[in-house]
């Protein structure tokens, strides 16, 4: 995620939001109530120690953008460990890798990012990062955890699994290059997902999940520079108003109703590139809340000070793992 004007977020976040309504029709049955779910729940739950471990690794060697070589390693040793069909290299430093279920259903897609960011600022963590000049201090160590854990919780009722999920790690997020070059090797074009979800990590509290319709981050440069990927442009976010209302009920029955949070503007200094994936099919990006008011620590992202509340891997696996349950179905 790139930014500019870090003192506005978390007031927004925390103040320009309620929580969530009970607008929208329940699923039916609930997500937390299904038995393919329940299964993934515990395969889940048995691995976030190790997930967290994985996530610790990442932490320890971040890598900028354009030089995720170990990262992306680490990454696809994971997925063909679990016997994904694994694609390496793509867009750069990026992987991808599809779990094809034993059911027929639809194409589901999740965007993590994994680069980092250079910085001098100290870490604060008993696990800090061993390169020097260089911290996950966006999340995005989170956001590929996340991800991982959710192919774990998928993998384990492959056979039951409806469809097809296409795990998609991407390169240079912060330079702003990594989507065009990932969705430039046709990666959507084969697969053909019908959706994709993306987290985003943020100054709200763990266990909490931020949504909005529409444009969630602002675009940065003129739709030409976009489109010609000029250097630090990006097309923002702008979650898909049908994806984004559905999802809702399915977010509350894993988190809790008080625990959606539904954010009522638009995150200023922010942006992101994860809306050229956005502009091919329909997308959601959630804020993934990591802070922890009771130990202090607060997930801002880019501050010197970042740290993410470990407990935000469970909390989103459980969460993607109910969207993409629920999509394919």
């Amino acid at each position: 995620m790139n930014l500019r004007r870090l003192v506005c977020v978390a007031p927004i976040l925390l103040l320009a939001c309620g929580p969530g309504s009970h607008d929208e029709p329940e699923i039916d049955p609930p997500v937390d109530d299904s038995p393919l779910f329940r299964r993934v729940e515990q395969r889940l739950t048995a691995v976030n120690p190790e997930m967290i471990e994985v996530r610790r690794d990442l932490h320890r060697h971040p890598e900028v953008s354009g030089r995720e070589a170990r990262t992306e390693g680490v990454i696809a040793t994971r997925l063909r460990a679990l016997g994904l069909e694994v694609t390496a290299g793509v867009g750069g430093h990026g992987v991808v890798g599809v779990l094809t279920g034993g059911r027929p259903g639809r194409t589901v897609a999740i965007r993590a990012d994994i680069d980092a960011i250079a910085t001098n600022a100290p870490d604060p963590v008993d696990f800090r990062s061993e390169t020097p000049g260089v911290r996950h201090i966006c999340g995005h160590d989170i956001h590929a955890t996340v991800a991982l854990a959710t192919a774990e919780g998928l993998s384990a009722v492959r056979a039951d699994l409806p469809g097809r999920v296409v795990f998609i790690f991407q390169p240079a997020e912060e330079n702003v290059t990594g989507a065009r070059a990932v969705l430039a090797t046709g990666v959507l074009e084969r697969w053909n997902p019908g959706a994709i979800f993306a987290f985003h990590t943020a100054p709200l509290e763990v266990g909490t999940i931020g949504t909005k319709p529409g444009v969630l981050l602002a675009g940065r440069g003129t739709p030409e520079e976009i489109e010609a990927g000029r250097p630090g442009s990006a097309p923002g976010v702008t979650n898909d108003p049908a994806l984004e209302s559905r999802s809702r009920s399915v977010i509350r029955s894993v988190v809790g109703a008080d625990n959606l949070i539904e954010l009522t503007r638009v995150t200023p200094g922010f942006s992101e590139d994860f809306g050229h994936f956005q502009a091919r099919i329909p997308g959601v990006m959630y804020y993934l809340g990591v802070s922890n008011t009771a130990t202090g620590t607060e997930g801002m992202p880019h501050t010197p000070g970042y740290v993410a509340d470990e407990g935000s891997i469970l909390v989103g696996a459980r969460v993607m793992s109910a969207l993409v349950l629920s999509e394919l179905q």
